[in-house]
């Protein structure tokens, strides 16, 4: 599940600015400021959206979200490309942002019910820490080397869309430890 969470922020945000002025030539200030409102929309709405996974059900929100992240990755990147201009890329980000955070609001306390609590702190650490290093950390050389040996500017939309793909089917098989039903 943190596959999608970590490669979101990572290509969204941390490297949106790089994206943008490297493939699309928009200048870079705005870029920036671009991405920095992208960071507030998730910083606003995340506790939001983790209030209202109480109500519907984190697991349902998160799956809804991850199809939703998946199924958009790509027609936004698209439209980002063939009309690359600081207005695009703002909605693009709003957009992804908003989505983003739906789905880092419910994640931790997802996240923290799959490990029995004598375990939480240890087992969470791991798992978390090991999905961000690998797929988040490495996300700009990921997307960077996808984009230089396919020569196609889409490659951080395919990366998104199998990094939900992945968290989808890990939410699918995700255990209840809670006692509660998730869905």
């Amino acid at each position: 599940m943190t596959i999608l969470w970590t490669v979101c922020t990572y290509v969204l945000v941390f490297y949106m600015p790089s994206y943008a002025k490297q493939q699309l030539g928009l200048p870079l200030g705005a870029t920036f400021k671009s991405t920095a409102l992208c960071g507030a929309i998730i910083l606003v709405l995340c506790p939001l959206m983790g209030m209202l996974s109480d109500r519907m059900g984190r697991k349902r929100m998160l799956g809804i979200v991850a199809l939703l992240i998946g199924v958009l990755a790509y027609p936004l990147f698209h439209w980002l490309n063939v009309s690359p201009s600081t207005q695009t890329l703002l909605q693009v980000q709003i957009v992804l942002g908003i989505l983003l955070a739906a789905f880092t609001g419910p994640a931790p306390a997802v996240l923290a019910e799959q490990f029995p609590t004598e375990v939480r702190s240890t087992g969470l650490s791991l798992a978390y820490n090991f999905a961000v290093t690998i797929f988040g950390g490495f996300a700009p050389l990921i997307v960077t080397w996808l984009i230089e040996s396919t020569q196609n500017k889409l490659a951080p939309a395919y990366y998104v869309i199998a990094a939900a793909a992945i968290s989808f089917v890990a939410l699918v098989f995700m255990h209840d430890r809670t006692g509660k039903k998730l869905a």
